[in-house]
C-alpha cells in the first residue's frame, strides 16, 4: 500500500519524467512489490518512448537501453510507434517491413498495425 502511494509522489514523478532508468528508481525509493515495479517500468516507458519514437530509434534500441522486460510496458512502447507506422504506411511499405524496421514483436501492437494496413489499402476489415 505505501508503496504504491509512493509511486504518486511528485519527487518519484519528476525522476520519472526527468528519464531516469526505472531500476534506479525503485532502488532510490525501495520499490520491490512485482505490481508496483510493472506500473513503475510502464510510467518510464510514456516518459521517454515520445522523444525517442521523436528521434527515430527502434523499440529494440529503447527496450535494452530502458531495461523495459514486462509484457505490458513493451506493448506500450510499440503502440507509441501506431502514428510513424501509419506513415510509412501511406509512402507503400508493407507491414512486415515497418514491424521489422521499428522492432514491433508484441501481438497488441502488431494487430493493430495489420488493422492500419488493412484498412488504409482495402477501406474496410475484409482480409488481403
Amino acid at each position: 500500500m505505501l508503496e504504491q502511494r509512493l509511486l504518486t509522489s511528485e519527487t518519484l514523478q519528476r525522476d520519472i519524467k526527468n528519464g531516469d532508468h526505472w531500476r534506479r528508481i525503485a532502488e532510490r525509493y525501495g520499490i520491490t512489490l512485482m505490481s508496483c515495479l510493472d506500473k513503475l517500468q510502464l510510467d518510464c516507458v510514456n516518459a521517454v518512448a515520445v522523444n525517442a519514437v521523436r528521434n527515430g530509434e527502434g523499440c529494440q534500441t529503447i527496450a535494452m537501453r530502458y531495461g523495459i522486460i514486462t509484457p505490458g510496458a513493451r506493448a506500450a512502447l510499440e503502440e507509441h510507434y501506431l502514428e510513424r507506422t501509419m506513415a510509412d504506411i501511406r509512402a507503400g511499405d508493407h507491414y512486415r517491413t515497418i514491424a521489422a524496421r521499428y522492432g514491433m514483436t508484441s501481438t497488441p501492437a502488431l494487430s493493430k498495425l495489420i488493422t492500419q494496413y488493412v484498412t488504409y489499402h482495402n477501406g474496410n476489415l475484409t482480409p488481403l
